[in-house]
């Protein structure tokens, strides 16, 4: 029990994560390999140091830590990826827009639910709700195709 607070803190770092695997075959398949060979030894580098500066504040400290650097190397790799693709950041954030809106708000409404919420279970499963609720609201208002195309593979 006296792990779910530092679960919570870590289980943000699997968004990130599943993003960062997202670079390896975009590296591979532009013949950049070593450049991703330089982008994995600079990301355990940069996990390393925040180990190391983060330690003396317990696994709290630690998993901030953690989550701070996944995402830093998480948006560095999707900038390096962009580049790569040649593709300029601002389409991809016209093309992502709800996506990124919806992550924001269901952030801000995860860490809320599971500050506020009494039960951890109670807390997951109206964390999961909200998540899937404001995820589509933004796809909606955001890019009306997006959920269209997600119901009919639903349906």
């Amino acid at each position: 029990v006296a792990m779910i607070p530092v679960l919570k803190i870590i289980s943000i770092v699997g968004i990130f994560r599943a993003v960062g695997v997202l670079f390896g075959p975009v590296f591979i398949i532009r013949n950049k390999t070593k450049l991703q060979l330089v982008f994995g030894i600079l990301r355990q580098i940069v996990i390393a140091v925040i180990l190391l500066i983060t330690a003396e504040y317990g696994l709290a400290g630690i998993s901030y830590g953690m989550v701070f650097g996944v995402f830093l190397m998480s948006f560095i790799g999707t900038l390096l990826t962009l580049k790569i693709l040649e593709v300029p950041i601002v389409h991809f954030i016209k093309y992502n827009q709800s996506v990124l809106v919806g992550l924001a708000i269901v952030s801000i409404v995860s860490m809320y639910l599971s500050h506020t919420l009494p039960s951890e279970y109670l807390s997951g499963l109206a964390i999961s709700v909200v998540s899937i609720s404001i995820y589509l609201i933004a796809c909606f208002l955001l890019d009306k195709k997006e959920i269209l195309a997600l119901t009919r593979k639903v349906l």
